[in-house]
Protein backbone atom coordinates (compact mmCIF):
# COMPACT_ATOMS: atom_id res chain seq x y z
CA UNK A 1 0.00 0.00 0.00
CA UNK A 2 1.68 3.23 -1.11
CA UNK A 3 1.80 6.04 1.38
CA UNK A 4 1.41 9.63 0.47
CA UNK A 5 4.27 11.91 1.47
CA UNK A 6 3.45 14.48 4.09
CA UNK A 7 3.80 17.98 2.83
CA UNK A 8 4.58 20.50 5.54
CA UNK A 9 4.30 23.27 2.97
CA UNK A 10 0.63 22.35 2.41
CA UNK A 11 -0.13 23.02 6.06
CA UNK A 12 1.74 26.29 5.94
CA UNK A 13 -0.07 27.55 2.83
CA UNK A 14 -3.40 26.69 4.44
CA UNK A 15 -2.47 28.81 7.46
CA UNK A 16 -1.43 31.70 5.18
CA UNK A 17 -4.76 31.54 3.34
CA UNK A 18 -6.68 31.54 6.63
CA UNK A 19 -4.67 34.42 8.06
CA UNK A 20 -5.05 36.52 4.91
CA UNK A 21 -8.78 35.88 4.84
CA UNK A 22 -9.26 36.76 8.52
CA UNK A 23 -7.08 39.89 8.40
CA UNK A 24 -8.89 40.98 5.23
CA UNK A 25 -12.24 40.40 6.91
CA UNK A 26 -11.15 42.45 9.92
CA UNK A 27 -9.88 45.29 7.70
CA UNK A 28 -13.12 45.42 5.71
CA UNK A 29 -15.27 45.25 8.84
CA UNK A 30 -13.36 47.99 10.68
CA UNK A 31 -13.18 50.29 7.65
CA UNK A 32 -16.85 49.84 6.77
CA UNK A 33 -17.89 50.29 10.41
CA UNK A 34 -15.92 53.52 10.70
CA UNK A 35 -17.27 54.89 7.41
CA UNK A 36 -20.86 53.93 8.22
CA UNK A 37 -20.95 55.52 11.65
CA UNK A 38 -18.87 58.53 10.58
CA UNK A 39 -21.38 59.44 7.87
CA UNK A 40 -24.34 58.46 10.06
CA UNK A 41 -23.20 60.99 12.67
CA UNK A 42 -22.48 63.52 9.93
CA UNK A 43 -26.04 63.19 8.59
CA UNK A 44 -27.47 63.90 12.05
CA UNK A 45 -25.47 67.06 12.60
CA UNK A 46 -24.68 69.60 9.94
CA UNK A 47 -21.04 70.64 10.21
CA UNK A 48 -18.67 72.06 7.66
CA UNK A 49 -16.24 69.53 6.23
CA UNK A 50 -12.73 70.06 7.57
CA UNK A 51 -9.54 68.40 6.43
CA UNK A 52 -9.58 65.94 9.32
CA UNK A 53 -12.89 64.51 8.11
CA UNK A 54 -11.53 64.01 4.61
CA UNK A 55 -8.34 62.29 5.78
CA UNK A 56 -10.36 60.05 8.11
CA UNK A 57 -12.61 59.01 5.23
CA UNK A 58 -9.65 58.38 2.92
CA UNK A 59 -7.94 56.24 5.56
CA UNK A 60 -11.07 54.12 6.01
CA UNK A 61 -11.48 53.71 2.26
CA UNK A 62 -7.85 52.58 1.98
CA UNK A 63 -8.48 50.11 4.81
CA UNK A 64 -11.43 48.60 2.95
CA UNK A 65 -9.43 48.39 -0.29
CA UNK A 66 -6.54 46.69 1.54
CA UNK A 67 -8.99 44.14 2.96
CA UNK A 68 -10.33 43.42 -0.52
CA UNK A 69 -6.79 42.98 -1.84
CA UNK A 70 -6.07 40.51 0.96
CA UNK A 71 -9.23 38.56 0.07
CA UNK A 72 -8.19 38.45 -3.60
CA UNK A 73 -4.72 37.23 -2.63
CA UNK A 74 -6.18 34.53 -0.36
CA UNK A 75 -8.49 33.41 -3.18
CA UNK A 76 -5.58 33.18 -5.63
CA UNK A 77 -3.52 31.17 -3.13
CA UNK A 78 -6.47 28.86 -2.44
CA UNK A 79 -7.11 28.37 -6.16
CA UNK A 80 -3.43 27.58 -6.80
CA UNK A 81 -3.39 25.10 -3.91
CA UNK A 82 -6.60 23.49 -5.16
CA UNK A 83 -5.22 22.96 -8.68
CA UNK A 84 -1.77 21.85 -7.55
CA UNK A 85 -3.21 19.30 -5.10
CA UNK A 86 -3.21 16.50 -7.69
CA UNK A 87 0.33 17.09 -8.93
CA UNK A 88 2.13 15.31 -6.10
Amino acid sequence: MPTQPHSPSGQKSSMVITKEFLVGLAAIAIGAYNLYFFYLQKAKTIKPIISLDITHSIADIILVIAGLILWITAYKLWRFKWHSRGLF
